[in-house]
């Protein structure tokens, strides 16, 4: 059973003694929403070059104080490994991943207040993956070849690369 916002009274009863407890009260406060990923785009695919980093960003949630970003290793689409996990007030964080597929989770946080109880939020999740190009060299056609117009239409022309390590 969920409770909606609001001040709730509650108190202990004994039937059997037609007993009743002094009443109580609890605060229930809404739970912050589930931040929205900027970046990484949902479901999609990065090229890295060298160690730059990927950029996290997602949208600011009124109220919250800080965020926790978790990037797990994705393995037959469902988190595998904690490969990192960031606690932060920013909504941008930059991290240096390797290629593979992931999933990242971000969740909002409220501390206590004067006005309030801590508070969690909902996990926003985004699955992604990051790719490293590689070097490739052109083996044929050889450098600087010419190819007749009529030649090319007429047969077709296999390129063929190898990769360079």
């Amino acid at each position: 059973m969920i409770l909606p916002k609001g001040k709730w009274f509650w108190r202990i009863k004994l039937p059997e003694l037609a007993l009743y407890s002094d009443s109580r009260v609890l605060f229930v406060e809404n739970v912050l929403p589930e931040p929205v990923f900027m970046t990484p785009k949902p479901n999609s695919q990065q090229w890295i070059y060298g160690d730059k980093s990927v950029e996290f960003s997602w949208q600011d949630i009124n109220g919250a104080d800080y965020y926790k970003l978790s990037i797990y290793k994705q393995k037959d689409g469902q988190k595998d490994v904690l490969v990192k996990q960031v606690t932060t007030k920013q909504t941008v964080e930059n991290l240096v991943l390797p290629s593979d597929k992931y999933i990242a989770t971000v969740q909002a946080f409220a501390n206590n207040s004067e006005n309030s109880v801590a508070r969690t939020g909902l996990v926003a999740t985004n699955d992604f993956s990051l790719r490293t190009p590689r070097s490739m060299q052109l083996v044929s056609p050889v450098h600087d070849s010419s190819i007749d117009g009529l030649t090319a239409l007429q047969v077709h022309i296999i390129f063929i690369l190898t990769e360079l390590k």
